[in-house]
């Protein structure tokens, strides 16, 4: 449905904008999403050796704003998007396609998958190597790219849609399928770290988390403190006070202090004038973290300010 729709809207629609922004769903945007990428950051990154990731900061007022995989082989941070050099959020497993097929007794979904199916013989995507895949074509939402390169995304990525799907019927495959399109097309894409957070466990290089983990890591009631059922916490009520991921992309299931939010379970009406508001109990879950304090995991320190962002954005929304 995404390729297609999309397609369809570009075919469909007179278009004014420039530069157009593709996101899942399942996102709630914490910030705005422009083609700012470094410009006005300090070009020599902090490198943060922990995570693994490289940060930019901004040379005025010294937050950081960008965070990247720290790979010398990942495509250079130019100041912008551009045509012909999209920007998105580097999707860890973005270039499975090409080196899973090559060793099925690991990735056995992969075995006999063709990628001279989904783009041709001798195409582009089948000569795309493993490195390739993974440090330039590997995106995932947040998609940002020029109007004229989402032309050709879309048709490509919707052509590639039905062959991956047919040897990969699984989750993810649409956004698979996009990464071969995007390798069929020679398109290398700049990769950002810090477009999106998704599950808690997540320990990877290529999410935001570690900018949470920075807030949360020694006070964990500053996650939820000053939150309402329809507030955010004070923390993060001024937003460009402080380094934070762009979206909350809620994938996952989010537990703490006996609420639980997960996609599935929200209400197919919710959004109806007269709904009613996720329910949100502030004593119950600062009593939790004041009570539990440095005990907490980290996943539940996550967990909780997923909890005191989502259910307040979604009841105000």
């Amino acid at each position: 449905n995404k390729p297609g729709g999309l397609r369809h809207w570009l075919q469909n629609v007179k278009i004014k904008e420039t530069f157009v922004v593709l996101l899942d769903p399942d996102m709630l945007p914490l910030l705005p999403i422009t083609t700012r990428l470094g410009l006005g950051l300090d070009p020599i990154p902090r490198r943060r050796e922990a995570t693994k990731q490289l940060e930019y900061v901004d040379k005025q007022s010294g937050i950081a704003r960008l965070l990247r995989v720290d790979d010398a082989d990942l495509l250079p941070l130019t100041d912008r998007a551009a045509l012909g050099r999209p920007a998105g959020q580097h999707f860890g497993l973005g270039g499975t396609w090409a080196y899973a097929p090559k060793n099925p007794t690991r990735y056995p979904k992969w075995r006999n998958f063709s990628k001279a199916l989904v783009c041709g013989e001798g195409s582009p995507c089948t000569r795309t190597s493993d490195a390739d895949a993974k440090k330039k074509f590997a995106v995932g939402p947040v998609y940002l790219a020029h109007i004229e390169d989402w032309k050709n995304i879309a048709d490509s990525w919707w052509r590639s849609m039905g062959p991956v799907h047919s040897q990969h019927p699984y989750l993810l495959a649409e956004m698979m399928a996009l990464t071969m399109a995007v390798a069929n097309l020679t398109l290398p894409w700049t990769l950002v770290s810090n477009f999106m957070i998704t599950g808690v466990d997540v320990d990877s290089a290529t999410e935001g988390w570690s900018w949470i983990d920075d807030l949360v890591g020694h006070n964990a009631s500053v996650a939820c403190a000053g939150a309402s059922s329809t507030t955010l916490p004070f923390i993060t009520r001024d937003r460009v006070a402080l380094a934070l991921p762009t979206t909350l992309h809620y994938c996952q299931r989010y537990k703490f202090a006996n609420h639980l939010f997960a996609k599935r379970k929200v209400p197919h009406d919710f959004f109806r004038c007269d709904g009613e508001y996720l329910p949100f109990d502030q004593v119950s879950i600062m009593n939790e973290l004041l009570e539990s304090g440095a005990k907490l995991k980290r996943s539940e320190k996550r967990s909780a300010f997923m909890i005191c962002h989502l259910i307040p954005m979604m009841n105000a929304a």
